[in-house]
């Protein structure tokens, strides 16, 4: 189901998906799991359990001591790699994932 996915995320598989919605619901769900509408290939979306790779992307850089913003090293890794028109929007909807999950700190 990967290649559907129209991002460059983690989501959750759907048994997990369904443990996470239970473990939100106790209150007990670790804040870096977001739910949140995931694009697929086709153009449509859908609401899934994710990884919120973002919020902990400053932790990883400062353990790296990369002292770029987070940001910074987003685009700069995008800039580097291989883009297609095709894939532009993949690598766009990462960005707008990356600035949603960023701005709901």
């Amino acid at each position: 189901m990967v290649e559907q996915y129209d991002w460059m995320g983690i989501t959750l598989s759907p048994t997990a998906n369904f443990v996470a919605e239970k473990l939100n619901q106790e209150k007990m769900l670790p804040d870096y799991y977001t739910f949140t509408k995931i694009p697929f290939n086709d153009r449509t979306t859908k609401p899934l359990w994710t990884i919120n790779w973002p919020s902990q992307m400053n932790g990883v850089m400062e353990y790296m001591k990369d002292k770029r913003n987070s940001k910074d090293a987003i685009l700069e890794s995008f800039s580097k790699s291989p883009s297609s028109t095709e894939s532009f929007l993949k690598y766009q909807n990462t960005l707008d994932f990356f600035n949603k999950m960023n701005k709901t700190k």
